[in-house]
């Protein structure tokens, strides 16, 4: 609905972002550099099960170190190219 949100691999997401994960598909890494807002729905309770990745914190201090994915501050639009 609002802010900014990294997908794991996938890359940055944004405001007004469709996304379809389906059970047994990694979600993580996932983190925020200004906060998000967004809605989730499925068939059974949503659960996050969190676990340790070795490549994750690479990935979000390369995604919260980015400056060019947040030119104007609490920015939305697509998704980029910036792995």
């Amino acid at each position: 609905l609002d802010g900014d949100y990294l997908m794991g691999r996938m890359g940055k997401v944004n405001a007004g972002t469709y996304i379809f994960r389906g059970s047994g598909i990694e979600h993580g890494p996932q983190v925020s550099r200004y906060g998000c807002v967004w809605f989730a729905r499925g068939p059974a309770e949503i659960d996050f099960d969190y676990q340790e990745t070795p490549w994750a914190h690479e990935l979000i201090e390369k995604y919260l170190n980015s400056d060019h994915l947040f030119k104007n501050g609490h920015e939305t639009g697509p998704w980029g190219n910036w792995l």
